[in-house]
């Protein structure tokens, strides 16, 4: 450099290319130059590296178990926030990954697009397990129109659909067939972290059963709207039907939810919530909620919800889901509220709005779940 040229004016350009960096990650580069036993430093750059692309709509597209896991990947990578990503097919393969920690929570939008992922999510010892481990984003619909099937085994805060709910996030339409166990377990998401987050129109008919929570859409907290849940939720301590507490608006419990210190549909409410008085069978029954028989659920009409007679309404939006059809079928096994407890056979179904086909209930000591056909319902 020539020392008699002012600062602004000494200046160097280096091209070149950088090997071994990874695809979609932040990198932080400096430059600098050694002159005359001197060390100049130039600005520090952040860029980040290039990956896949995406589609004419805008998303990146998500076909397979290896692609959930790249994008597992990427949220661990802090590089989701702002990116949308859709599923484009269902994925049986059996997916064992979980999106979004809470240091790296997953920031971005994910479309179901009516689309079912299968899991076997074996992690009893760790926080925030499901499907998505941690959701962190301020999009209207963070989580939209996802099923899940396979079961999910995790600690504190087990979902199917998302393990902890943070920020403005909001999960809507999404339905859970999957069995999902923990400390504190829910049908869709296993805590809500945050009164500003939300579900929506979610149906959840697997098995929830957690060490002391259990809930049949959340654990615990939250705002959740126009949902239904007709699975077995139980647990050592409490049990609810749809979730230990917040802001629960238009919801329906129409499955078997047994606590041993207490099984309630919501431990408090503010909104206008139904279960069916035939399905619980605990120490006590939140009173703040409407205790209703199949026979008057069935009449209910809201403009979120759709009503067929003879069946448990359903929310709209997911209405043509076979999840969602599997909750809406009634199993009234007595007359004037009777406990489901006086029935120890099990019971194969054949109903009309599944086209001929049958949907199975089996039975051991109180405890019962829903498969569809062609699954094991031994």
């Amino acid at each position: 450099l020539d020392e008699t040229v002012s600062d602004k004016d000494k200046m160097v350009s280096v091209s070149g290319s950088i090997p071994g960096l990874e695809s979609e990650t932040f990198y932080e580069l400096r430059a600098f130059v050694i002159y005359k036993g001197k060390t100049y430093y130039g600005k520090i750059v952040v860029f980040e590296t290039s990956g896949r692309e995406v589609n004419a709509e805008g998303f990146y597209e998500i076909w397979s178990r290896e692609d959930m896991e790249w994008l597992a990947d990427c949220a661990s990578k802090g590089v989701t926030k702002g990116k949308k990503y859709k599923l484009m097919n269902d994925i049986t393969d059996s997916v064992r990954t979980i999106i979004g920690t809470d240091a790296k929570p997953f920031e971005g939008q994910f479309y179901g697009d009516g689309h079912c992922v299968t899991v076997a999510i074996n992690k009893p010892n760790e926080v925030n397990v499901g499907v998505f481990g941690v959701v962190s984003s301020e999009d209207k619909e963070s989580i939209l129109d996802l099923s899940v099937r396979g079961y999910v085994n995790g600690g504190t805060n087990a979902g199917a659909v998302c393990g902890s709910l943070k920020s403005k996030s909001a999960i809507v339409g999404c339905c859970n067939a999957a069995t999902v166990r923990g400390t504190n377990a829910g049908g869709i998401v296993g805590t809500i972290s945050d009164k500003n987050t939300e579900i929506k129109f979610c149906v959840n008919i697997g098995e929830i059963s957690g060490t002391e929570k259990a809930g049949g859409i959340a654990c615990w907290q939250g705002k959740i709207v126009s949902c239904l849940s007709s699975g077995y939720v139980h647990s050592g301590n409490f049990a609810y039907g749809i979730a230990g507490g917040g802001d629960a608006r238009y919801c329906v419990s129409a499955g078997h939810v047994k606590g041993e210190a207490e099984s309630m549909m919501i431990g408090p409410s503010k909104g206008s919530n139904m279960y069916d008085k035939q399905m619980y069978y605990g120490r006590s029954v939140s009173g703040g909620d409407s205790e209703k028989t199949f026979e008057e659920i069935q009449k209910w009409t809201h403009s979120d919800w759709a009503s067929n007679s003879g069946y448990y309404p359903v929310p709209k939006l997911v209405k043509d889901n076979v999840i969602a059809k599997l909750a809406a079928v009634p199993v009234v096994f007595t007359e004037d509220g009777d406990l489901i407890s006086s029935v120890s056979d099990s019971i194969l179904l054949k109903d009309k709005c599944f086209g001929g086909e049958s949907v199975a209930w089996s039975y051991d000591e109180a405890t019962s779940a829903l498969f569809e056909k062609g699954d094991d319902a031994t």
